[in-house]
């Protein structure tokens, strides 16, 4: 099987491809980044004229949201552009799941691609990566150096942050 499904709430690949042309579409996640930027400042401004805690320790909760949004909109936004534009090559990607108390942290490095392989981080979208080697469709976009957006057989992958060159 390529790279996952066991999970009783898979939703199927084209549900995947659905959500990330729907629902994560690059104005919208934008749009959220710069939104909790705002909020971020709102609260800090808050903090500042107010003698309680509280809105200096959402703010905080807000600001490390904002990085992430900062950090994971434009390959977001590349996964998008991936389903239409550039192009695709077949290869295989390896899968690495680490057992966290509270989550699994995932991670894909693609296998004998020249010069180097690409290792990164990401969050499943809809599916639940299972730790193996899995054929998969990686798409390119022009100017980015690594795949943007990784099919599997059963799950779509893209970068959270900007992935490692690794060599083999």
């Amino acid at each position: 099987m390529g790279g996952g499904g066991d999970g009783i709430m898979d939703q199927t690949l084209q549900e995947q491809t659905r959500r990330l042309r729907t629902e994560l579409k690059p104005a919208w996640v934008v749009g959220v980044k710069w939104g909790a930027l705002a909020l971020t400042l709102a609260l800090v401004v808050t903090g500042s004229w107010v003698d309680n805690p509280a809105p200096w320790m959402i703010a905080l909760f807000f600001a490390v949201v904002t990085g992430s949004a900062f950090q994971s909109s434009p390959h977001i936004a590349a996964a998008h552009r991936s389903l239409d534009e550039g192009y695709v090559q077949d290869g295989h990607i390896r899968i690495d799941v680490t057992g966290w108390s509270d989550s699994d942290a995932f991670c894909a490095t693609t296998l004998g691609l020249k010069p180097h392989d690409w290792r990164m981080t990401f969050i499943p979208q809809g599916w639940t990566p299972r730790v193996g080697t899995f054929p998969a469709r990686l798409h390119h976009l022009p100017g980015i150096r690594w795949p943007t957006l990784i099919v599997t057989e059963v799950g779509l992958l893209f970068p959270r942050q900007t992935p490692e060159a690794v060599r083999p």
